[in-house]
């Protein structure tokens, strides 16, 4: 994920039913938690948008389908595709990964089970949680657990590209009034000053809450944190006084 990221390329989660449901919820989180910019993490679902919000039956079974798909999404080397399918080998989802490999991406399969899948580049995450409660069911144990490997997988991505210090949300977007108070509440820890002048340093800094930090921190002009910032590849762990 972060050499995705990092490298200019995209994260696609793709999946099928509640696979592919997980893979948007979790996509939709990466902007507002992080940053990302819109269209650098995304969902590709078997049967489309009618089927976040319902079933879609026999969409995981169109192999067609998942081929379109993997054109469709003008994949590259820089891109990593992050295949979720708890029995690990829906057709729709195989033969998106197949197109993903023949287009030079990254690829990487979350399943609760073995996959057929011959592909010696494809990176395998197979979740052992033994039978469900309710045979077959997998939007239960599977699903929890797929959820919590995305979870994990994005925090660590997150921290790998300096997006979280000191366990912050350092990139957050303040787009309503709880994250704003967020805001100022890392910037008032981080650079150990009082919530007020934590709210003054984030409107001098356009609500940048990594600039605001350096600002306040080195006691530097908005202009100079930003461009020290920028120096310092947006990293706040490059200065001392924030390490």
């Amino acid at each position: 994920m972060a050499a995705a990221l990092g490298g200019g390329g995209r994260i696609i989660h793709a999946g099928a039913g509640t696979s592919g449901r997980l893979g948007a919820l979790d996509a939709a989180e990466w902007p507002p938690t992080f940053g990302v910019a819109p269209g650098r993490v995304l969902a590709c679902v078997a049967g489309g948008s009618a089927a976040l919000t319902g079933a879609v039956e026999g969409a995981e079974d169109d192999a067609a389908a998942g081929a379109r798909a993997s054109a469709e999404l003008g994949l590259g080397s820089a891109d990593l595709i992050v295949g979720i399918s708890a029995s690990g080998s829906a057709p729709w989802l195989l033969a998106l990964l197949a197109g993903a490999r023949e287009r030079g991406a990254r690829r990487a399969l979350i399943s609760a089970a073995p996959s057929p899948l011959a592909d010696p580049a494809l990176l395998r995450i197979e979740l052992d949680l033994g039978a469900e409660l309710l045979a077959g069911s997998t939007r239960l144990a599977a699903a929890t657990a797929t959820h919590r490997v995305l979870q994990r997988a994005s925090c660590l991505c997150a921290v790998e590209l300096g997006w979280i210090h000191r366990g912050r949300m350092v990139e957050l977007r303040p787009t309503n009034e709880k994250l704003r108070a967020r805001a100022r509440r890392i910037v008032a820890e981080l650079a150990r000053i009082p919530a007020e002048e934590a709210a003054r340093a984030l409107a001098r800094s356009e609500d940048d809450i990594k600039v605001a930090i350096v600002s306040a921190a080195l006691r530097l002009p908005i202009d100079e944190a930003r461009r020290r910032l920028a120096v310092a590849g947006r990293r706040l762990s490059a200065f001392e006084e924030l390490a």
